[in-house]
């Protein structure tokens, strides 16, 4: 079991055609991808409980992943780049996998026993070399990207969640500083907002621009304007004694 590195599995032709045979006779036998899912769970978790608890997965999706792992895998038996990458990129997905030697063995004995009772001789020496080689190719495989890459990916994911943190914190702290900036600039040049009663008599104006009796009208109502009492209000107006322009009544109703 190599543990130090990740290198080609190169395997003769004659084993690779009889592992490709042996494969596809326990396929055949299990008729359905299902079925042999099936039996490749049960034979790894019967044979060791303790690997069930690595899996979290519901069992019937993780029954076909090990089919659709397995006949990936020796589909590309006799192309070593090829199996290596998909082999790296399996190890990938389970850095979080707690991978050790005597778990792969017990998962690669677990396996080979079970084909050997469901195909027998169809099984030959070469085909089980073969599978045995495969497995302990991907398990050392596993391990050796999690002992090497497991630690670094942490140390990345966990500096840029406190990047993130300290940039959102930052974000938040210069709102704040512009806010309080902006406050401060307005109490030292003394701009303040208009009184509400001012407010109403500028947006009078503009809107009584163009009026033709509007312009006439304006030194009055402000007149008016300023005999507002210390609450804010002013004295009722009789509708009958005044006419009001539609533009002075919006204004009015503004709040």
């Amino acid at each position: 079991l190599n543990k130090e590195s990740l290198e080609l599995l190169e395997l003769p032709e004659e084993i690779v055609f009889e592992t490709r045979k042996g494969w596809e006779a326990f396929l055949a036998f299990a008729r359905t991808r299902e079925n042999a899912g099936e039996l490749v769970y049960t034979a790894l978790f019967d044979a060791a409980p303790s690997l069930q608890a690595l899996f979290h997965t519901p069992r019937a999706v993780q029954a076909l992943r090990f089919i659709a792992m397995l006949s990936s895998f020796v589909a590309v038996l006799d192309d070593p780049e090829s199996l290596k990458v998909q082999v790296e990129s399996l190890a990938f997905q389970h850095l979080d996998l707690e991978a050790t030697e005597p778990r792969v063995i017990i998962f690669r004995k677990a396996l080979l026993d079970m084909l050997l009772s469901e195909v027998g001789s169809q099984l030959t020496p070469g085909a089980k070399k073969g599978i045995c080689s495969l497995l302990t190719y991907t398990g050392g495989a596993i391990i050796f990207c999690k002992d090497k890459y497991a630690s670094r990916v942490k140390l990345v994911l966990e500096s840029w969640a406190t990047a993130t943190a300290n940039s959102n914190k930052g974000n938040n702290q210069d709102n704040q500083y512009d806010v309080g900036q902006a406050e401060e600039r307005g109490r030292q040049s003394g701009e303040v907002a208009p009184p509400e009663h001012q407010r109403k008599s500028i947006f009078r104006r503009l809107l009584s621009r163009g009026s033709s009796h509007g312009s006439e009208r304006l030194a009055s109502d402000d007149a008016k304007m300023d005999n507002v009492d210390a609450t804010g209000s002013t004295s009722p107006r009789s509708a009958a004694s005044e006419d009001i322009n539609p533009a002075e009544a919006a204004a009015q109703k503004m709040p």
